[in-house]
């Protein structure tokens, strides 16, 4: 893996695309086992086959649309396309009701 000649840069890709492949083989599976993710990284790779892999709905429970997982094109992207096909829906509940920070959600 090519590292662009940063120190740690290609560990961190061969993480990531591990842990891609481990969200994969889990959406796949469908069998319900919960997945750990322990990053921002982690979390938007969840997100990004969230909607890659979903039927019909995506239900979405965080504690706030963090622009850093959820504005990745990685995610966006996925996202538009799911909600552009009929029939599909997004659900989002924010455990945060802080007004001012929704108010300066970009993702919203």
């Amino acid at each position: 893996m090519i590292g662009f000649g940063l120190p740690g840069m290609a560990v961190r890709n061969r993480i990531a695309v591990d842990y891609w492949t481990r969200v994969s083989n889990a959406a796949e599976r469908r069998d319900g086992k919960p997945l750990l993710n322990t990053s921002l990284d982690h979390a938007a790779i969840v997100v990004e086959h969230m909607f890659r892999d979903a039927y019909k709905r995506v239900d979405i429970l965080s504690r706030n649309l963090n622009p850093t997982v959820h504005g990745r094109i990685c995610v966006i992207r996925p996202a538009d396309e799911f909600l552009q096909k009929p029939g599909r829906d997004l659900r989002i509940l924010l455990e945060n009701d802080d007004k001012h920070r929704r108010d300066d959600d970009s993702i919203l």
